[in-house]
């Protein structure tokens, strides 16, 4: 594939950035205007303001509208969470994505624990430990009952797991933030690639890379989204829109979502092929949308969202299609995020 982008003409690379940017442009000028639209309606009736959406997006500003945004059903108490606060000491809890089984994930007093993840063996649960600064933070490493937390490596941000549950990838602070892989023992480091992760400190909370089922590849967040190949080797640019991030790989390994800032305090989320192909948005009301997660059949994206200044968790259809719903747990999880367990 590289040798094929390197023989490609300039002019067809060019034109392909070109396009991407110029739908991710048309796409932020709408979410723009239904915005802008929503903060009408929620002063005015609904029939003071007539404007022509097609179906998906109409229904997205209706959703809106109301503060009773649908419940997820019965049907999402087979997904389990992992959630944690960015802004308060409540540790990681687990619960079941329809409020039930509510309990404590991580039998740890660290304060500030971030970025939780279940390794799809469910034999660990790793997270990141916030040490005031960013390139202090901490990986640690539980049983997957919660018990004997334990520091794996100094100035680390948020990990993501290898398939098989034996390795983690993480941008190592010591190195100027760039990709290395580590086994959960913690030794045999190596790096993946010299390409840097920004240094705003981002990583420490949010996910900023995505291991890919098949095992080959990482995708990772840089401003925009790139992949690498974890033997190592060129990055590969997925986006060309500037302020993407929290990229996460689908279970069956052909589609990749990230978040996207499309204008001051409108963050989206969107999808593509795990090539940049078909690049749609999935989420339309043109809010605080973030940090995406793939439900483990790939049947839903969940996220966390912030609407007339209530933030909760949602999920909706990787297509964009159908009602966004939100995922019934309150309480706790103020300026939280979440992560759906494999």
């Amino acid at each position: 594939e590289q040798e094929r982008i390197k023989r490609m003409p300039t002019q067809t690379l060019a034109a392909q950035r070109t396009a991407q940017a110029g739908l991710i442009r048309t796409q932020t000028a709408a979410v723009v205007e239904k915005t802008a639209v929503v903060q009408r309606q929620a002063s005015t009736s609904a029939t003071q303001t007539k404007m022509a959406f097609s179906s998906t997006q109409a229904a997205a500003v209706k959703l809106r509208q109301s503060a009773d945004i649908p419940l997820a059903g019965g049907d999402f108490r087979k997904y389990q969470l992992l959630v944690f606060s960015t802004d308060s000491n409540i540790g990681i809890f687990s619960v079941m994505a329809d409020g039930s089984g509510q309990k404590k994930a991580v039998n740890s007093t660290e304060r500030s624990q971030l970025c939780p993840r279940f390794s799809p063996d469910r034999r660990w649960i790793a997270f990141v430990v916030g040490r005031g600064y960013a390139n202090e933070a901490e990986l640690w490493l539980a049983n997957g009952d919660g018990s004997n937390p334990k520091l794996l490596l100094k100035n680390a941000g948020c990990p993501a797991w290898s398939p098989d549950s034996r390795m983690l990838a993480f941008p190592n602070y010591r190195d100027e933030r760039r990709l290395y892989r580590v086994n959960v023992d913690g030794s045999g480091m190596v790096k993946i690639t010299d390409a840097q992760i920004p240094a705003n400190g981002r990583c420490t909370i949010f996910s900023c890379l995505s291991w890919s089922p098949d095992g080959k590849s990482l995708v990772y967040a840089s401003n925009d989204i790139f992949v690498v190949e974890v033997k190592g080797g060129t990055p590969r640019q997925l986006t060309f829109a500037g302020s993407a991030w929290s990229p996460a790989w689908s279970p069956d390994g052909r589609q990749i979502a990230f978040d996207l800032q499309q204008a001051t305090r409108v963050y989206n989320i969107m999808a593509m092929d795990k090539d940049g192909k078909n690049l749609h948005q999935v989420t339309y009301d043109g809010l605080v949308n973030t940090d995406p997660s793939w439900s483990p059949d790939g049947a839903w994206i969940g996220y966390s969202g912030s609407w007339m200044n209530t933030r909760g968790f949602f999920a909706a259809r990787p297509d964009g299609s159908g009602e966004i719903l939100r995922l019934p747990i309150n309480g706790l999880y103020i300026s939280s995020l979440f992560a759906f367990v494999p």
